[in-house]
């Protein structure tokens, strides 16, 4: 009886929680469109410009309408225990990368996994895969490509101040000796057995998270100083959730311009 007082009480805060944040978010948007279709209609701006500022806010309010909908079946599933299935750990991870490539080729990044050991574990699949796409996915945003290059075909990392370094050849052989990577970066995965847990560790050669943001990556819509305007800043926010309701655990190591690694520890017997 205590648990499900407890389950409720949490569904009410994360529902109070929700409605507010999403309050937040909307106004702003809101109050663009009606600024600018003003403009429009008292002749201040330029007709076509106008129209264009107001299909950005549409296309940003769709994207913040989809992000409210994955936070909801997310939220659905913090409160059912949901089917635990055993599964090959490498084969799970192959598929997500595999699914996944076309978006970093697109952008010409990468995406590896390092391990080729058989590794079977008892969990909840689906949120498991909530999990991991979420991460790879904020990994992939804030992993730009660099285009420019260093004068003999080789790639210049970027740097979160918007200049750029040149790597040694040490620095190159090094990091992809570690990693995976290759020298224009991406997103390379790795797992294993600790304990009584599995983990999998997600690496990225992105721009790194000052350690002033480390305590509120995981906030909802939370974004970032730096942060793109397209992002919601909800998919952070679902991974811990679903780790903590898996009786898992996150953690986050980051350093600027060389990259982050998150790290997702759960009971290898589910919960």
């Amino acid at each position: 009886f205590n648990k499900m007082a407890e389950s409720l009480q949490r569904e009410e805060e994360l529902r109070k929680h929700l409605f507010s944040n999403v309050a937040h978010e909307l106004r702003t948007p809101l109050t663009i469109l009606k600024t600018h279709a003003e403009a429009i209609a008292d002749g201040v701006i330029d007709r076509e410009k106008g129209l264009g500022n107001i299909k950005n806010e549409i296309d940003r309010l769709i994207r913040l309408v989809k992000g409210i909908e994955d936070i909801t079946m997310a939220e659905a599933s913090f409160f059912t225990k949901g089917e635990t299935v055993e599964i090959n750990l490498r084969e799970f991870l192959l598929g997500i990368c595999n699914e996944m490539l076309p978006a970093f080729k697109q952008i010409g990044l990468d995406i590896t996994k390092l391990r080729a050991d058989v590794l079977f574990v008892c969990t909840g699949m689906d949120k498991l895969e909530k999990i991991a796409r979420n991460i790879i996915s904020n990994s992939l945003k804030f992993t730009p490509l660099e285009k420019a290059t260093d004068g003999i075909g080789g790639k210049i990392p970027y740097k979160a101040d918007g200049g750029l370094k040149p790597p040694s050849a040490h620095t190159v052989r090094e990091r992809s000796s570690l990693t995976g990577f290759t020298e224009k970066g991406g997103v390379s995965i790795d797992y294993g057995i600790e304990g009584e847990m599995y983990f999998i560790e997600i690496m990225d050669s992105g721009r790194g998270i000052p350690e002033n943001e480390m305590p509120l990556i995981f906030n909802r819509f939370y974004r970032g100083a730096k942060s793109d305007t397209e992002s919601l800043g909800l998919g952070l926010e679902i991974v811990k959730e679903l780790v903590e309701v898996m009786g898992g655990r996150v953690e986050v190591k980051s350093i600027i311009d060389d990259g982050t690694t998150f790290r997702v520890s759960l009971p290898i017997k589910g919960v």
